[in-house]
C-alpha cells in the first residue's frame, strides 16, 4: 500500500508563500504551517523534520459503474511494410479473428 507524503495546501500556507521575501523565510513559513496542520514534526534542534503520512484520498468512482468499455482491447498490426492498422475489440479472440481476416486480405494481393 502506497503512503501519501504530500500535504495538501491550506490558506495559511498559501498566505505564507505570497508574503515571503526570501527562500529562508518561505521555507520557515511553510514548515511552520505544515507543523500547525499536523503534517510535519520537527526535532528539538529544529533542523530535522519528519513527514507524517496523510490519509489517502478516496478512490474515484468509474464514470459508468459496472460496464466494461466497448473496445477494451487494442492491437496494432503492420500487414504490409509501414502500413499501420489499429484493431479494437471486446476480447482478444475478436482481435485474433480480425487480424487473421486482415492478413488474408493482404496475402491475396
Amino acid at each position: 500500500m502506497a503512503t501519501d507524503f504530500t500535504a495538501k495546501s491550506n490558506a495559511s500556507i498559501d498566505r505564507a508563500v505570497t508574503e515571503s521575501t526570501s527562500f529562508e523565510a518561505l521555507r520557515e513559513a511553510v514548515k511552520s504551517g505544515l507543523e500547525r496542520a499536523g503534517s510535519l514534526v520537527r526535532d528539538r534542534d529544529g533542523y530535522g523534520v519528519q513527514a507524517i503520512p496523510q490519509e489517502p484520498a478516496p478512490a474515484s468512482l468509474p464514470a459508468v459503474a459496472g460496464e466494461t468499455p466497448r473496445h477494451a482491447h487494442l492491437r496494432v498490426v503492420y500487414p504490409s511494410g509501414n502500413l499501420r492498422i489499429e484493431l479494437t475489440g471486446v476480447s482478444e479472440k475478436e482481435l485474433d479473428e480480425a487480424e487473421a481476416q486482415l492478413r488474408e486480405t493482404f496475402a491475396a494481393r
